[in-house]
């Protein structure tokens, strides 16, 4: 019987699924994306506040309201993901997401505004914790400290790049007076 090497056996574990797998990529992308809009928003506080006519109030809720529905979401939608299905979770959630961007994009007034980053808080709170379930199933062995080392450095990136972004879209003036 011939002896068996511990570290072909810790490599081949992940072979099946790479960390570098375009779902894996996905997944991080995700991620990045709730962290960013997140941190993206602070910068444009005044701006929205022009354009859409807003009060104080709704622009405090605009910030307040994105945290507290992801907050509120976070936990029971994880469970759901662990009970039923994370992908499907991870597709709702990014549908959500996604369309209270768009709503958030073309809100005429603040209330619509405030309304559609609940949406959107919801969304990103049925997204974010698909996030790490999904990378246990998809990287094994060594691939998912690799996985989750990307995840990090994604989450780091999209933190600091927000508000850069933010702020160039905002001196870029697209849309105009």
């Amino acid at each position: 019987m011939a002896a068996r090497c511990p570290s072909a056996e810790r490599s081949s574990v992940g072979a099946s699924r790479p960390s570098s797998s375009p779902a894996l990529w996905v997944v991080v992308a995700a991620a990045a994306f709730v962290v960013m809009d997140a941190t993206k928003i602070n910068v444009a506080l005044t701006s929205i506040q022009a354009s859409v006519d807003a009060t104080s109030t709704e622009v405090m809720l605009v910030v307040a309201g994105y945290v507290l529905a992801f907050g509120l979401i976070l936990v029971p939608a994880g469970r759901v993901g662990d009970l039923h299905s994370r992908k499907v979770m991870m597709i709702a959630g990014l549908a959500a997401f996604t369309g209270a961007s768009v709503a958030c994009a073309l809100a005429p007034n603040g209330i619509v505004l405030v309304i559609a980053r609940l949406a959107q808080g919801v969304g990103a709170g049925m997204l974010s914790p698909q996030v790490v379930g999904l990378i246990q199933q998809l990287a094994r062995g060594d691939q998912r400290g690799r996985a989750f080392g990307r995840l990090g450095a994604a989450i780091a990136v999209a933190t600091g790049l927000g508000p850069c972004i933010s702020g160039m879209v905002i001196e870029l003036d697209v849309p105009g007076p």
